[in-house]
């Protein structure tokens, strides 16, 4: 039993398949005044592309928004703006073109394209994309705040005028990732009502409701910051799902794989009120760390709102709009205090300790959860054998991975050193520490790698052979050969190391086994009958569609039985987690 649940280990975690999304790349996004930047002294009104940018890894992804307002997909070109991005373009960047706005056709502006005319057009980009070897991607317009007698309108599909069909149709003919962020946006935007959309997403404003608009805003085309990250979210969905596209060819997917592979993963901001309101509160949603994020309530007559409370139940502002904010990447809730209204109840998520450190045990995981697992690991290292140090290797517990585990001597300063090698940085990366504490209390360990030196508390894990993982924030690490040290700070040493992982491609210690030939050498995975392992998969953005549990598991047969793609995977046996690891397909 021991040696199958190391193998499956070193493959799904230690191992990440065929990953290449190591090189940053840039995303230039075109598009019209509802995709622009724009200045602070005209907050909160935002575009989508001025936000999208926190939806994805920021070490890997530069957004380059060239946007710019009264533009279609005609005059954007005959401008020159589109000649002047060239330069600007390397090979393996995306080009996000977003148009239809201006685009439709009243007979009346020199910049309105007629329906016949708009693939046309879009073409240029398409062709212009793929000669200078970048991956060109269509975005569908979101739709504007237009109703009629209280039924939403979808203004770029409706009355012959089908834009959105357009340009879903040449996406398919040039075999060119589509996101459809008009129905994507329809469908929720239909689903919230007229009411909650016109003052919490588009560019509507009372009289009072932000300093840079004193006597407020009426614009159902634009969008404030709210709506624009609405936007960013419903583009991160669709490309989370292109992977499974069923017109894509293999190499548009596998083109693709890098800029789905970049996305962060989404956690829950419960917004919720201490008693029941007839008014207006921001909706419950999900966002990545750092992303923009307002909380607003819009009191019925009679209701008096007091302030909002965060997770702990800590007033964090008396403003109805509070802004300015960005979402924590973890789940947390906020709660509207009304008079009234019950006590302020702490949410039952986990909060930040001082020492940044988590532990992946504690994390649930359902079907319909967001996924709140580490993805962001990318490589890990054996440390059962340092290169010097106080202890021994050893493999008398069970549940290790590799040549086994580093017990470390129990003495005050017991130390390890390992030799590292990593092909990539980063100034806030996760460092990730796979051990066992079968004590009865916390052991601390300082880990000093390239320089920086962290403190670290290892909770018990009931027994030496249960397995666990701390997380450490923000490390720094260089693309450089660096020393890692673990030192005990207490007599009782510290506890048993399986393995140490970073969220950065290319760690490594020298002689290591790579990830591949480990993957050659174990092609079938059996468990014992009476311990079948649960294995969880995810896609890019967390929502599980596989809950099933296995006997026995052939590696490769899983793995071609899914499309190119990104996935989070997690195993599970007797209630505990012993993987979790991001995996790439890409053929």
């Amino acid at each position: 039993m021991k040696k199958t649940l190391s193998t499956l280990f070193i493959l799904l975690v230690m191992a990440t398949v065929a990953i290449t999304d190591s090189t940053s790349f840039t995303i230039h996004v075109i598009g019209d005044s509802t995709v622009a930047t724009y200045k602070s002294s005209v907050y909160p009104q935002t575009g989508w592309g001025q936000v999208v940018g926190s939806f994805f890894n920021e070490s890997q992804v530069l957004i380059n928004n060239v946007a710019i307002g009264g533009r279609s997909s005609k005059t954007f070109f005959t401008d020159g703006r589109l000649a002047a991005l060239k330069s600007q373009v390397k090979p393996g960047d995306y080009l996000f073109v977003q148009f239809g706005h201006n685009d439709r056709y009243f007979g009346s502006n020199a910049r309105q394209v007629p329906l016949d005319s708009f693939a046309y057009f879009l073409k240029i980009y398409l062709d212009s994309a793929k000669s200078w070897n970048a991956i060109p991607v269509l975005v569908s317009p979101m739709v504007m705040n237009a109703w009629s007698n209280g039924t939403m309108r979808n203004v770029f599909t409706e009355n012959g005028s089908d834009y959105r069909g357009v340009m879903e149709k040449l996406a398919k003919e040039q075999d060119v990732a589509f996101i459809d962020l008009n129905m994507r946006s329809y469908e929720d935007c239909k689903k919230w009502g007229q009411t909650y959309i016109t003052s919490f997403l588009y560019h509507h404003y009372d009289v009072g409701d932000y300093p840079n608009w004193p006597q407020g805003s009426n614009d159902g085309t634009h969008f404030q910051e709210n709506g624009s990250v609405s936007n960013a979210r419903w583009i991160a969905n669709e490309i989370a799902s292109l992977s499974s596209s069923t017109y894509l060819s293999n190499q548009t997917k596998q083109n693709l794989l890098p800029l789905i592979s970049s996305l962060k993963p989404h956690y829950v901001v419960t917004v919720k009120a201490n008693k029941s309101v007839s008014g207006l509160i921001s909706k419950t949603a999900s966002f990545p760390a750092g992303a923009p994020l307002t909380l607003r309530v819009k009191p019925a007559s009679g209701e008096t709102f007091e302030y909002w409370a965060d997770a702990d139940c800590r007033q964090v502002s008396t403003s109805q709009i509070y802004y300015g904010i960005q979402a924590p990447g973890k789940p947390t809730t906020y709660t509207a205090m009304f008079k009234g209204g019950s006590a302020c109840v702490q949410a039952s998520v986990p909060s930040s300790s001082s020492n940044e450190v988590s532990s992946s045990s504690s994390v649930e995981v359902s079907s319909s959860s967001v996924i709140v697992i580490r993805p962001e690991i990318l490589s890990w290292v054996d440390m059962a054998n340092p290169d010097s140090g106080s202890g021994t290797t050893d493999v008398n517990h069970e549940g290790y991975t590799g040549e086994g585990f580093w017990n470390i001597e129990n003495a005050l300063g017991s130390k390890a050193f390992y030799q590292l090698e990593s092909k990539n940085a980063s100034t806030n990366a996760v460092m990730a520490i796979r051990y066992a504490n079968g004590s009865t209390e916390t052991r601390s360990m300082k880990v000093t790698l390239d320089g920086w030196t962290y403190s670290v508390v290892f909770p018990p894990t009931e027994t030496w052979a249960t397995w666990d993982t701390i997380f450490v924030e923000d490390v720094w690490v260089d693309a450089v050969s660096m020393p890692l040290v673990i030192e005990s700070t207490s007599e009782t040493g510290g506890p048993n190391i399986d393995a140490l992982g970073l969220s950065v491609l290319g760690l490594t210690r020298e002689g290591s086994i790579t990830s591949i030939e480990m993957i050659s050498k174990n092609k079938s995975l059996l468990f014992s009958n009476n311990n079948p392992v649960q294995i969880l998969l995810f896609d890019a953005l967390g929502t599980c569609f596989l809950n099933q549990q296995f006997s026995s598991f052939e590696y490769e047969n899983f793995m071609s039985s899914l499309a190119p793609g990104v996935y989070y995977i997690k195993g599970i046996q007797e209630g505990k987690t012993f993987f979790e690891q991001r995996v790439t397909k890409k053929k």
